[in-house]
């Protein structure tokens, strides 16, 4: 999500439990303004920590991910604040603000993702090659990536790199990604998975040519589904979309290479009629010795 979808969630939550806070001094007959402050702050402060401790920026309006881990550290953090500053919490207080944050936090979540769910089913994108979005059947949706996805993405290529043994090695950013994905001209790709507002797949791609067969081609840079979320069909349905892709436009080849120590995704691979071109290595050109060329 962009960070003006993560301020939104946040700003959101702040909002619900000032209101809150507003509506439980009405109950009680104090002025709902008058005094308020005294009455939100620890609420407050223990939705921050919420955040914080739970890292909600990531999946921002994920109902179960991050509605209901917030919910609880903002009630019993703001009853351990109250009580630290004086204020009451009796039992009926605390059960009636577990269930109104607890429903309001998490609420405004579902209808958030039920949203963003039926615009991505409708949304066409022909730059991507992608028809419709596809619903996965768990509250997960394929399609074609967007502006707003970058830091979602990044976050998959930089764990991916983490789990190739090169946790260093990227250099990306969120600005360069939407250069790349959705500028003038663009000339890679990307299919991503969302569920529950949170990127958890990612296919990005783009084109070759091969003289021989006198066609394009999709070459797969990157695929990578988040570790929590495997097991769903996610990547599986990511190279479909792919496939697909090149069946519409006439594509003859889909290529990609594999680290040759990665038995998980070879045997993946494998069971998709994937074949190795053993005969085949890659050639790369990089730092001083691509300028020292570049000079010859």
């Amino acid at each position: 999500m962009s960070r003006r979808g993560i301020a939104g969630a946040l700003a959101a939550d702040a909002v619900l439990v000032t209101a809150f806070a507003a509506l439980g001094r009405t109950t009680h007959g104090e002025d709902p303004v008058l005094g308020l402050w005294t009455t939100a702050w620890p609420f407050l402060l223990a939705l921050a920590v919420g955040w914080a401790v739970t890292r909600a920026w990531r999946v921002p309006a994920a109902p179960v991910r991050a509605g209901i881990p917030i919910a609880v550290v903002t009630v019993a953090g703001g009853m351990l604040l109250r009580a630290l500053s004086g204020q009451g919490t009796a039992v009926p207080f605390v059960v009636v603000a577990s269930v109104v944050i607890l429903a309001a936090l998490v609420c405004w979540r579902l209808i958030a993702t039920s949203v963003i769910r039926r615009r991505s089913a409708r949304q066409v994108s022909p730059a991507a090659g992608a028809a419709h979005a596809r619903d996965l059947g768990d509250g997960a949706v394929l399609r074609a990536a967007r502006p707003g996805d970058e830091p979602g993405i990044l976050a998959l290529i930089h764990a991916l790199a983490v789990y190739e043994r090169e946790p260093d090695a990227v250099e990306n950013t969120p600005e360069m990604i939407h250069a790349t994905l959705f500028g003038p001209e663009p000339r890679a790709f990307a299919h991503v998975v969302e569920r529950e507002g949170a990127i958890v797949g990612i296919a990005i791609w783009f084109l070759t040519y091969s003289t021989w067969t006198g066609t394009h081609g999709i070459w797969l840079e990157d695929l990578y589904v988040d570790e929590a979320q495997r097991g769903r069909g996610y990547g599986r349905a990511l190279m479909s979309a792919l496939a697909a892709v090149c069946i519409a436009r006439g594509y003859r080849r889909f290529e990609w290479t594999v680290l040759d120590w990665n038995e998980p995704s070879i045997g993946f691979y494998r069971s998709i009629g994937a074949e190795p071109l053993s005969e085949w290595t890659t050639q790369r050109l990089t730092g001083a010795p691509l300028e020292a060329l570049a000079r010859a």
